[in-house]
């Protein structure tokens, strides 16, 4: 009975715990899947304070908000791809198919979107093969945060990609 009232205290906190109330939910090994689609719709309609929160969240969900985020990496609002990269690059874990979208980001217009998935990538290494010709092409950012991430990522690759750093 006590998880859906934390579930609730997390979306709309009376006393501004946020990060404490997401905790104690976790804590409690509530699973956050039951409250996915209320952390999706905060991350996509509400407030930047709002939408910090729901990535939280959605961190806490692990990788069964992967789905969810992958979806919404080509939102037309850029707080929302962000925050959403943002959770990606926490869960850590990124398969193929989500490692590719997340690509696909690096050439985000926003500068802050090209250096959280450059993050996200890092956090999700050993990176796809595919996704070292974009990492590449981020060693050319006009963005110093993106040129540094990228390498870091190719960093992590196995040790015939590490070369492409260099080149």
């Amino acid at each position: 009975r006590a998880i859906p009232a934390l579930a609730s205290l997390l979306l709309d906190p009376p006393d501004g715990g946020l990060r404490r109330n997401a905790l104690l939910l976790n804590d409690c090994g509530c699973p956050a899947t039951a409250v996915l689609p209320d952390l999706i719709c905060h991350l996509r309609l509400f407030h930047k304070d709002r939408r910090a929160l729901a990535a939280l969240g959605l961190e806490i969900a692990g990788v069964a908000a992967l789905p969810a985020l992958l979806g919404l990496l080509g939102n037309a609002d850029a707080d929302v791809r962000a925050w959403s990269t943002h959770a990606l690059a926490a869960i850590g874990y990124l398969d193929t198919e989500c490692q590719r979208s997340v690509t696909r980001n690096l050439s985000d217009p926003d500068r802050s979107i090209r250096r959280l998935s450059a993050v996200a990538l890092h956090a999700a290494a050993p990176v796809d093969p595919q996704t070292i010709g974009a990492l590449r092409q981020a060693l050319h950012d006009s963005d110093s945060d993106v040129r540094i991430a990228a390498p870091r990522t190719l960093g992590l690759l196995a040790d015939d990609s590490v070369a492409v750093v260099g080149d």
